[in-house]
């Protein structure tokens, strides 16, 4: 059963993905405007990095299935993969960097 602090973690961690991947979508449009001089490559980049970070978000989310995890253990386990790219992104995206 869940108790009040999963509820808080698993909130804070959904946020934080939405969050970075907004900071993300945000930078590559910008980029995709061409108003930061950024290569065409990290376009290709960006479309490139999308199936292994849902696949490893996938496997991370069976596992935790498999092993018998609560549904919200199930969702951190996907969610802390996805956030894990999702915040070298913004990171790398942040400080102009190919």
């Amino acid at each position: 059963m869940m108790g009040p602090a999963d509820y808080v973690r698993l909130s804070t961690l959904w946020w934080r993905l939405a969050s970075e991947s907004q900071t993300v979508i945000a930078y590559r449009l910008i980029d995709a405007a061409g108003l930061r001089g950024r290569p065409p490559s990290e376009l290709a980049r960006a479309m490139a990095e999308k199936p292994g970070a849902f696949v490893e978000a996938t496997l991370a989310a069976t596992g935790a299935a498999m092993a018998g995890h609560r549904p919200d253990q199930i969702a951190t386990a996907a969610m802390t993969r996805l956030q894990a790219h999702t915040s070298g992104n913004a990171a790398r995206l942040r400080r102009g960097r190919a």
